[in-house]
């Protein structure tokens, strides 16, 4: 399968602006008092849930696209300092807990290298930063990179 990566980005975008504005008309379907629901019948309760359901993902997909469209500013490889915290040593910049953070994984899939992305979460009991759902993989020395916020 070939992409042409340029068109495919071009109408991501694109795509992720449509979306924005049908949220912005239509994203206070998400905000139906108890009143109004009181006088539906079942088949108008049925739509209304549906269209709820269809505004939450496509504020999701709207998130996502937003994320991807940011550029990366920094790539470089995680150290762990001598209190646990987690930072880019050349960049000097300190990850969070809670923060998005993209990691040079190996795919089971396709059996390669590819970028994943995850969020940076911290055992309170240990005081040990992982990436979540992704608790087995090593921090210090991991590939990272971050964008644009």
């Amino acid at each position: 399968m070939n992409i042409n990566k340029t068109k495919l980005e071009t109408n991501l975008l694109n795509l992720s602006k449509d979306i924005k504005g049908l949220l912005s008309k239509y994203g206070d379907v998400l905000k139906i008092s108890e009143s109004d629901l009181k006088n539906k019948n079942p088949d108008e309760l049925f739509l209304i849930r549906q269209n709820e359901e269809m505004i939450k993902e496509l504020f999701g997909m709207y998130h996502h696209l937003d994320y991807l469209n940011k550029k990366i500013n920094m790539i470089g490889n995680i150290s762990i300092t001598g209190t646990g915290k987690v930072y880019l040593k050349d960049y000097e910049y300190y990850f969070k807990e809670g923060q998005i953070i993209e990691f040079l994984g190996f795919d089971v899939l396709t059996e390669k290298e590819m970028w994943m992305v995850s969020v940076l979460a911290k055992n309170k009991e240990k005081g040990e930063y992982f990436i979540f759902n992704y608790p087995n993989i090593k921090l210090d020395g991991l590939k990272v990179r971050v964008r644009n916020m």
